[in-house]
């Protein structure tokens, strides 16, 4: 989910207001969205793994997908659980767990729940929200909801960390773009064509990105994949005071996966915080 680095063509139809972010609508993408997303690796996967290493495990996603962030972590090691909505997306993850050594299978652990509502006879080290995931709860209840699970699955001094953006002047602006991407889908050998049309609503802030993959087979056979998903967009202050309303303090604020400083220039907004009642250390004022 990337709402940047767009080129205009023409302006998105689909008022915002309209779409919301189903299960369904995920439901058609885990093999196209391995191929444009995929797992994480170098600077992505330092920064989580790092996390984990300073505050302990075990570890939980929120909106783990395809486990493109969740499985290589168990791969160095971490004890790692994982929450969607979407069932196609988790039997991918599934199928992706079912290759790895046992070792490192055992570590892994999906289970198809809403990160509004998630329950586990457990706490966790690290609560974390990769990847924009957090900026899909659009309402104030959703918001609220995902924010008391959290603090229930937290331990004492555990960390929830989000991976976000601070929105700017381009954000607002609808766009088109379209593209062919020069390598071809691995499990198909397909061409793939991905049209993506984006709006903005100025009055809810959300911002609604609708996709269509055209997949050219070497048989001559097309198939089109359409996907959407809307995005709750914050100033940055706007969400340190939505957390602290939530019982949260913001602990560190990077401007990406490097752990460089925040600035209003920076591509990323990284939060990480604790419960307001287990804070250790300085917070940001």
């Amino acid at each position: 989910m990337e709402p940047r680095n767009r080129s205009r063509i023409r302006l998105a139809r689909t008022p915002v207001s309209k779409v919301d972010n189903s299960s369904s609508s995920y439901d058609a993408m885990p093999v196209i969205y391995d191929f444009e997303y995929p797992e994480c690796v170098e600077d992505e996967l330092d920064f989580w793994d790092a996390m984990l290493r300073e505050y302990g495990g075990p570890g939980l996603e929120l909106a783990v997908g395809t486990g493109r962030v969740a499985i290589p972590l168990a791969g160095r090691g971490h004890e790692v659980y994982g929450v969607d909505i979407s069932q196609p997306m988790l039997d991918r993850a599934m199928s992706k767990r079912s290759t790895l050594h046992p070792a490192t299978r055992s570590r892994l652990h999906f289970s198809r729940q809403d990160m509004r509502s998630f329950s586990f006879d457990l706490r966790f080290g690290v609560i974390y929200a990769p990847f924009n995931s957090l900026l899909l709860l659009t309402s104030e209840p959703d918001f609220t909801d995902c924010m008391s699970a959290v603090a229930r699955h937290l331990k004492d001094r555990g960390v929830f960390v989000i991976e976000a953006f601070a929105m700017n002047e381009d954000d607002t602006i609808a766009d088109s773009e379209a593209l062919t991407y020069l390598d071809n889908e691995p499990e198909s050998g397909a061409t793939v064509t991905r049209r993506k049309d984006y709006s903005f609503d100025p009055k809810t802030k959300c911002a609604l990105s609708e996709l269509s993959f055209t997949l050219e087979h070497p048989n001559g056979v097309e198939e089109e994949i359409q996907f959407h998903y809307v995005l709750q967009l914050y100033e940055a202050d706007e969400l340190f005071a939505r957390l602290r309303k939530h019982g949260f303090d913001i602990k560190q604020v990077y401007g990406n996966l490097r752990r460089d400083k925040h600035s209003p220039n920076s591509q990323s907004l990284i939060i990480i915080c604790g419960r307001s009642d287990f804070i250790d250390g300085a917070t940001l004022t």
